[in-house]
């Protein structure tokens, strides 16, 4: 599995910390070798870094593993 934590502010929205999550697919695509083995999982509006660490620990412990990584801003 892979992450990506973003801060994109906005005036509009009151959480500026994206977090996306991809998966990896259940079978290469034989057709498009250039295809990407990960296929894209979900995403969060969130409020802090601290509040990412979080999800990502709720959502890779269904898993029963741990994210890899330190975040950057």
């Amino acid at each position: 599995m892979q992450y990506s934590l973003t801060y994109k502010p906005s005036k509009t929205r009151s959480k500026h910390w994206l977090l996306k999550i991809w998966e990896p697919a259940a079978k290469p695509n034989a057709f498009d070798p250039a295809a990407a083995p990960y296929l894209y999982k979900v995403q969060y509006w969130l409020n802090s870094k601290d509040e990412a660490e979080v999800v990502l620990m709720e959502h890779f412990s269904q898993y029963g593993v741990r994210p890899i990584g330190v975040f950057a801003a």
